[in-house]
């Protein structure tokens, strides 16, 4: 593992709101 793949907390908080987000819009797209 190189210290490219490895991210600080803010970076992984953001790309885990960024997915909430994404299946959020995913499922209110298959809903409606």
């Amino acid at each position: 593992m190189s210290n490219n793949d490895i991210m600080t907390g803010e970076e992984l908080g953001q790309k885990l709101l960024e997915s909430v987000r994404q299946m959020k819009r995913g499922e209110a797209a298959w809903v409606t």
